[in-house]
């Protein structure tokens, strides 16, 4: 698969600096005992503190109320204006894997024990992903290649209970992740909600819900429901004109 950027290429630290205005960075906040944040460069892993993370964390805010967390974060990903919320959650895990750019990502995990999220390589985030996990056991991974638009919200959990009246059975339990797979494209102001799949190289239309697995490939979702409205697709991040121009 293409490396979405390799067309466009990144830009230096210098330039990141003199062009990009990032979010005022503040102190980590991190109350609980043996919560671990580590910055891993090339072979070195380097854990983050109070000491250290204006070296490091740029263009994200961490908050972290629990124990036992683990925070990953490779040095090649670039964070603008993105945040990390874990408020009472334990032994969850944050894996974000490099050559990344991340622009608003909020990643909140309340009252969510053993949450796990994890990003791989190269993805880029326009403007805008949410990604909450508010149960035990709830999480999202990501592939590598997804391009995400704006105003797009993960929902890894209801944060309340659905009862059957009579049977007090519980209807909408979640039993497993969000699962993004290898290059897909999710437009814009898509909701993802529990326990969903989209299977490689596949496109979200704007304005969708995924509700359910879709495990086919080579997909367009769409609608609300979303379902799927065009098989044996493939896409490519450059703009059209552009794409012709490369051929």
């Amino acid at each position: 698969m293409l490396n979405i950027f390799k067309l466009f290429g990144k830009k230096s630290d210098s330039e990141r600096n003199e062009q990009e205005t990032v979010a005022e960075i503040l102190p980590p906040i991190i109350f609980g005992e043996n919560n671990k944040i580590i910055y891993k460069d090339n072979n070195n892993e380097i854990q983050i503190n109070n000491f250290n993370y204006q070296n490091y964390l740029i263009g994200i805010n961490l908050h972290i109320t629990g124990n036992n967390n683990t925070i990953i974060i490779d040095s090649n990903t670039i964070f603008k204006n993105s945040s990390i919320k874990i408020d009472y959650s334990n032994n969850g895990t944050l894996k974000i894997e490099g050559d990344s750019e991340l622009n608003n990502l909020e990643i909140i995990a309340d009252l969510a024990d053993n949450f796990f999220i994890s990003f791989g390589r190269n993805n880029k985030i326009q403007g805008g992903l949410s990604i909450i996990c508010c149960e035990h056991n709830s999480g999202f991974i990501s592939g590598n290649e997804c391009l995400y638009s704006q105003g797009i919200k993960a929902m890894s959990g209801d944060g309340h209970t659905i009862l059957d009246h009579g049977s007090r059975e519980i209807l909408n339990k979640p039993n497993h992740y969000i699962t993004i797979g290898d290059h897909c494209w999710i437009g814009e102001r898509v909701l993802l909600t529990k326990n969903t799949q989209i299977s490689d190289n596949s496109i979200v239309a704007m304005g969708s819900v995924v509700t359910k697995n879709f495990l086919e490939k080579n997909v367009i979702l769409g609608g609300n429901p979303a379902k799927i409205i065009k098989k044996n697709i493939d896409w490519h991040i450059c703009r059209i004109s552009d794409y012709i121009k490369f051929q």
